[in-house]
């Protein structure tokens, strides 16, 4: 399959995916939703790439070095993840607002297998281009660098945790985007500095999993 055509079958997908969310959730969650995912992709690919040594670089199709079929791909895995979380918790959308927490670390699991195949895919048939130095990098599966599938299963939690606390108008959202904007140039975790940004995030998500419940119960 050659990347135009995948990448056209991409925007396909995204506009079912809107059309569904516009039926389910209505148009602010809808706009909320695809409006940051596509900015968060687009800078978090660009900082990737515009680095001196970038873990990978695109393939046969490349915007200004980025392989826009991973910007469109982050979306398209955040709103499966989600949907996945939302459908095996079954939980509602009156009592969404307490269980934000859970839903994020089910969709963070939730991005693990959704990304592994397209990972893969994507990789053998040069539409992007693993470069040497990823920390981790094991040739673990089919020439995957370990370190990847964290980064999927960090961004996608990250992302949705930041989702559902917009959606939701939690007090928190402002603190969270913020370290969502701020956790862009680690969570790629391929480099030494980014093990510093390893231990940010964990302390944050710590630090998140204990303010959530008090928060949540004073609202």
């Amino acid at each position: 399959m050659s990347p135009a055509l995948a990448l056209g079958l991409v925007g396909l997908l995204l506009a079912g995916q809107t059309a569904h969310s516009m039926q389910q959730r209505g148009r602010r969650s809808t706009l909320l939703f695809f409006g940051l995912a596509l900015v968060y992709a687009l800078l978090r690919e660009l900082w990737i790439t515009s680095r001196e040594r970038p873990f990978y670089v695109a393939g046969s199709l490349s915007v200004a070095n980025v392989a826009p079929i991973i910007v469109l791909g982050w979306p398209l895995h955040f709103y499966l993840a989600l949907w996945f979380a939302r459908r095996l918790l079954k939980v509602d959308l009156g009592r969404e607002r307490l269980r934000i927490l859970p839903l994020a670390l089910l969709a963070a699991a939730s991005m693990l297998v959704l990304a592994l195949p397209g990972e893969v895919i994507g990789s053998h048939l040069g539409w992007w281009i693993w470069q040497p130095g990823n920390l981790l990098d094991l040739g673990w599966y089919h020439g995957l660098p370990l370190n990847v599938l964290g980064g999927w299963m960090l961004t996608g939690g990250m992302f949705v945790l930041a989702f559902l606390l917009f959606e939701h108008r939690h007090p928190l959202r402002w603190v969270n985007l913020v370290a969502l904007a701020g956790s862009i140039p680690f969570h790629t975790l391929t480099h030494p500095d980014s093990w510093i940004g390893l231990g940010l995030l964990a302390a944050y998500i710590t630090a998140a999993a204990r303010l959530l419940p008090r928060s949540l119960a004073k609202v």
